[in-house]
């Protein structure tokens, strides 16, 4: 199984953990469903080990990736970095405010 694969089953499993909790979904799986059966993972920090592990055999691309679902995962367990930080890290871009005139605006 490709290192690509080994994270996509993560993920896959990851989901089956929140939603078998009644949690919200982590991924949106539209674009690839699949009717297997996923073993849903044991906890949030196995699935934080398993990432982590994943992430040390990765290249930039696929360890900039690995690194947002590090990001939102920690922060379903209480971290808080920073929203520009956080915003870099699952987005790919700065946390922009509103301008002050739609502010003002809509305020």
């Amino acid at each position: 199984m490709s290192l690509r694969d080994e994270v996509e089953a993560l993920l896959r499993s990851w989901d089956a953990y929140e939603r078998a909790r009644d949690a919200p979904a982590i991924i949106d799986f539209d674009c690839h469903p699949t009717d297997a059966r996923v073993k849903p993972s044991q906890n949030r920090l196995d699935v934080l080990r398993r990432f982590t592990d994943l992430r040390a055999h990765a290249d930039q691309e696929l360890r900039t990736r690995i690194d947002s679902h590090i990001a939102y995962l920690r922060a379903l367990m209480g971290e808080r970095l920073p929203l520009d930080e956080y915003t870099r890290m699952t987005q790919g871009c700065a946390a922009a405010g509103w301008p002050r005139e739609h502010v003002a605006q809509v305020g």
